[in-house]
């Protein structure tokens, strides 16, 4: 086997490992938003807080939420499919529970949101296609 065989080969396998982990990825997503919309949609209508949705951005610093779903935005145009996807790569599925840590210099981008363990820094755009209902204790507050 000559060098560029070595290299193709090398390439073959880089490409089929990208693959495979966007493959597994976009399992667990999926996977991941069923078993929210299964647990949902156990719960009755009028014992959610679905009512007081709005979006990512509209949430105030220290506010904690849980997304009930990624929408549509038209400021990524044709991109928007990759944007939602991306999003939903990163753990923002419905269900999921999250808090704004901050924002940026004079209130605007980016908006910085704890989701799990792990800091995220969204611009607004993104931050507008993510709809959330404030947590109980939000709520309450």
């Amino acid at each position: 086997m000559d060098g560029n065989q070595r290299a193709q080969t090398l390439i073959d396998t880089v490409a089929d490992t990208v693959a495979n982990t966007v493959a597994n990825a976009e399992t667990r997503a999926r996977d991941h938003a069923l078993r929210a919309n299964v647990a949902a949609k156990s719960i009755p209508a009028e014992k959610t807080l679905a009512h007081l949705e709005k979006t990512l951005a509209h949430l105030d610093k220290g506010a904690g939420a849980q997304i009930l779903r990624i929408d549509a935005n038209t400021a990524f145009g044709g991109l928007d499919a990759l944007v939602t996807r991306r999003l939903m790569e990163l753990g923002f599925l419905p269900g999921a529970q999250l808090t704004v840590v901050g924002f940026g210099l004079l209130g605007r981008d980016p908006i910085a949101v704890r989701l799990g363990g792990t800091k995220f820094a969204l611009r607004r755009a993104e931050a507008n296609k993510i709809i959330v209902a404030p947590s109980l204790k939000s709520a309450l507050l």
